[in-house]
């Protein structure tokens, strides 16, 4: 196997591990899969650097979706960076930045681009689907 596959199937999953701690909310299993000084650019609230920064968005994002799922598809992985398309399913019981709670079941389509070092993510930038967000601002 060349160190380059390898490389590709390591970060393949490292990818896996963090949707499925992510899935199952497992913060203790998450947080060692993100290095110390991780940048995150999250939608609608910027940049965030620092592993326990990053921790609680995504917890704070996950408690807003009540039965929170992120399906990964269509992973590219080149040396240490990738990206991947997600869907995030669940049923919209909390706020989230500009999007009030609506109650209603979601289904949020985006992308992810992101860098590796070390087995962890050290970079990683979040868009989504405007379309797809739609079901977040209808009340």
């Amino acid at each position: 196997m060349s160190i380059e596959h390898s490389e590709r199937v390591e970060t393949r999953e490292l990818v896996d591990a963090i949707s499925a701690a992510e899935n199952a909310r497992d913060w203790e299993r998450l947080g060692p899969l993100f290095s110390d000084q991780v940048t995150i650019v999250h939608p609608g609230i910027g940049p965030v650097v620092g592993r326990d920064a990053n921790l609680g968005i995504i917890r704070f994002i996950v408690a807003a979706i009540s039965g929170y799922t992120r399906t990964v598809e269509n992973l590219i992985v080149e040396g240490e960076s990738g990206a991947f398309c997600f869907t995030i399913t669940g049923t919209h019981t909390g706020d989230l930045p500009g999007y009030p709670a609506t109650g209603s079941p979601v289904e949020i389509a985006g992308a992810m681009f992101f860098r590796v070092s070390a087995g962890q993510m050290t970079h990683a930038t979040e868009i989504l689907n405007h379309d797809s967000t739609r079901d977040l601002s209808l009340r």
